[in-house]
């Protein structure tokens, strides 16, 4: 699950303001260590709208920087704010709420990240 005690601090750093009773942290817990995650309705439409090209390019640049990595998708989409980060957080956690998404992101790594991002293509290409 949450390999050793650095990984589930940060864990806990990172979702502590997210949970209210003891079960909303099987969620949070998925939501970092599955390969794939459930995508909410909101979250389907929010990849649906950013395109296949949001996607292919969020890839394209990835790196374990993530504010390097998400000014540099914003450079190559024309995206900001909102119109950036949802796209993002609904294809890496399902949902287009939850804690913030950067700790998210270093928990779960390159690997699921990468997997997630595809899935998101898929989905936002109709396929």
């Amino acid at each position: 699950m949450l390999g050793d005690d650095a990984q589930r601090h940060a864990f806990v750093t990172a979702v502590r303001g997210n949970v209210l009773w003891p079960h909303d942290v099987e969620a949070l817990i998925d939501m970092v260590t599955q390969q794939e995650v459930a995508v909410a309705d909101d979250a389907s439409a929010q990849i649906a709208e950013a395109g296949p090209d949001y996607f292919d390019n969020a890839r394209r640049l990835y790196t374990d920087d993530f504010k390097g990595w998400t000014r540099a998708l914003g450079l190559a989409t024309g995206r900001k704010g909102a119109r950036l980060f949802m796209p993002l957080r609904s294809a890496l956690t399902g949902e287009t709420h939850g804690p913030e998404l950067a700790p998210l992101v270093q928990l779960m790594g390159a690997e699921r990240a990468f997997v997630r991002l595809e899935y998101a293509r898929r989905l936002a290409s109709g396929r």
